[in-house]
């Protein structure tokens, strides 16, 4: 299976046998390319699931991280322990400088560190939508099919719907798949029901909501979506082919 999403980090389980933790993070396999989307809030939780998968750090060719809270940059450290410091490390707009120099302090290259304002291209047919949002910048990773956009977010701080928009306008595609935070945890089940209205104007195939999403943002996106649902949490692995 070539192409492919890994949920590595949540606070919710699929697998049993996996540890979670408040935060997020996903491995993305597509074709040749290996992209680690967030590292979760610690690399112990993190390095354990992908041990269990058997994934070696050092097949990921780009790191990109949404934003910059703990809860999806705490196991950058751990990972690039084990990593080839070869690796491009896509950050949003948001960073630090010290955050830079954390990073090449672990042996990261300057010129593998992307600070990322636009709209970019991270590696064939995978994209980042660009640093959206005001006061916390955050970008989310688009991958762009034949079938549809498969849009990948941290947090979606910016607001989910608005980054959904925003990635249609910039592909020129229609979004069949929408997995990650969707920060609905503080929403009322009216205001979560007109998101999950807006989801279906803007044509929506499937969804998986993790992470800041919220139980309740998760049953009501369940009974809406039927078997266009796709449960997450860690473990939970996304045949992209089977997204028709």
């Amino acid at each position: 299976m070539n192409k492919k999403l890994v949920i590595l980090y949540d606070n919710t389980l699929y697998n049993q046998n996996l540890k979670s933790g408040w935060g997020f993070s996903c491995l993305v396999v597509y074709l040749k390319n290996v992209v680690m989307f967030d590292t979760g809030a610690d690399s112990e939780t993190l390095l354990y699931n992908m041990k269990y998968f058997n994934i070696n750090p050092a097949i990921i060719n780009s790191i990109v991280i949404s934003h910059m809270h703990y809860d999806h940059t705490g196991g950058l450290k751990g990972l690039l322990s084990y990593k080839n410091k070869n690796v491009y490390i896509y950050l949003p707009s948001s960073a630090l400088h010290r955050d830079i120099k954390s990073l090449e302090y672990l042996g990261v290259s300057s010129h593998n560190i992307k600070i990322i304002r636009g709209p970019q291209k991270i590696a064939d047919n995978i994209f980042s939508t660009g640093s959206l949002g005001g006061y916390i910048k955050e970008q989310s990773l688009v991958i762009n099919t034949e079938r549809g956009l498969i849009i990948v977010t941290g947090c979606a701080h910016p607001g989910i719907t608005y980054i959904i928009n925003t990635s249609i306008k910039l592909f020129r595609n229609t979004p069949l798949f929408v997995i990650g935070g969707f920060h609905l945890f503080n929403k009322s089940k009216k205001e979560i029901l007109k998101i999950i209205k807006q989801f279906k104007k803007l044509n929506v195939k499937y969804v998986s909501p993790c992470h800041c999403s919220g139980e309740k943002a998760r049953e009501l996106f369940k009974k809406e979506y039927s078997n266009h649902y796709i449960e997450g949490g860690v473990g939970k692995e996304i045949n992209i082919d089977y997204l028709k």
